[in-house]
């Protein structure tokens, strides 16, 4: 009843039943947390409804008694969390809720270590609103101390004192983002970009096998992009034992019917390490005339085509339209001797 019903009355009716259950059943603890969130409920279906705050009761101290009585270490975080939320709209000023928050925090500290991280989380962002940056910073850093998954306290932490984040911390705050949500492609993909930032190449390679993986499980028919194939490859090739690996992502991107010719410039010299310079001369070969192939077939595409040699902003990009002016084409032509020269450089080192 008190899950449907929205009114004052049926309100009270059902936690007067549930009270009675408390009272009758010693072991009937399963009730507090159904109090809670029949008082939750009535908050949030009168805000939306009809009647005015006015007219709503006010069961802030029941509900801090049910707190008392029903925090411990196997309570429900989203229960705890709504009830605090209940309490805290009932004040007007952050004075009050930082009392509030405070009170709270002596009366059921150590209680349910998410709930703890919780209470410090939001009396760190009021601080940080009050200036006190201080202060700010350590209920925020208890809060990351008690739950290493709170990413909000992290984040916040970092931002007012960036200079006591340890790469070693950060690195490890990312990849417990990953362990939470494994399917969180942005999250690994952070991951290994910021491992590779430390140049733990073994490390970001793993990771960015996983952005691989990962991204062809949740678009199998988009094609891997760059900005995923091209640092696992780079990482590959600073690893002692992974740099075979960039022959595969090559092949496996011509297999797509994809060509990047820095792709092809790092494999030439992992298979120079791996497995001798006549198979790197195939390589590199191959890929010369791939680009020659493919440049001369977009000299000759219609006025209305544009073809592309992709590779990476960083290095060149070969690109020629059939429209162009006889300068324009003299430019292209010089872009794809600069890239052949460049990628016959890559050959060099």
């Amino acid at each position: 009843m008190g899950y449907t019903k929205n009114t004052r009355a049926d309100t009270e009716q059902a936690l007067v039943f549930l009270s009675a259950a408390t009272q009758v059943d010693n072991h009937a603890g399963y009730v507090l947390p159904a109090m809670l969130r029949i008082i939750s409920r009535y908050a949030t279906l009168n805000k939306a409804g009809s009647q005015g705050t006015s007219q709503q009761q006010d069961y802030s101290q029941l509900v801090y008694q049910l707190l008392q009585g029903y925090t411990n270490d196997s309570a429900d975080f989203l229960v705890l969390r709504n009830a605090v939320q209940y309490l805290l709209k009932k004040l007007n000023s952050r004075e009050e809720r930082v009392s509030l928050l405070q009170s709270l925090l002596n009366d059921l500290k150590g209680k349910n270590s998410r709930l703890d991280s919780y209470l410090n989380t939001r009396l760190g962002l009021l601080m940080s609103e009050k200036t006190d940056l201080q202060t700010a910073a350590l209920y925020l850093m208890n809060a990351y101390n008690k739950n290493n998954y709170n990413n909000l306290a992290f984040s916040k932490l970092a931002e007012l004192t960036p200079q006591q984040i340890k790469p070693s911390l950060y690195l490890k705050q990312l990849r417990l983002t990953i362990t939470e949500d494994p399917l969180d492609i942005t999250a690994a993909i952070d991951f290994a970009q910021y491992a590779e930032k430390l140049q733990l190449y073994q490390t970001a390679a793993d990771a960015y096998e996983y952005s691989a993986d990962l991204f062809s499980y949740l678009d199998p028919s988009e094609p891997l992009p760059a900005y995923i194939y091209l640092p696992w490859a780079i990482c590959c090739y600073n690893t002692e034992r992974n740099q075979h690996k960039c022959l595969q992502i090559a092949k496996d991107l011509r297999e797509t019917d994809r060509f990047d010719l820095f792709l092809e410039a790092i494999a030439g010299k992992a298979a120079e390490k791996t497995e001798g310079i006549q198979k790197a001369t195939q390589v590199f070969q191959n890929a010369e005339e791939k680009a020659l192939r493919l440049f001369a077939e977009n000299i000759q595409s219609s006025s209305e085509s544009r073809g592309a040699i992709y590779c990476p902003p960083c290095c060149f990009s070969i690109s020629f339209a059939s429209s162009a002016s006889s300068d324009e084409g003299s430019f292209a032509i010089a872009e794809l001797r600069f890239s052949i020269a460049e990628f016959l450089f890559c050959r060099s080192i």
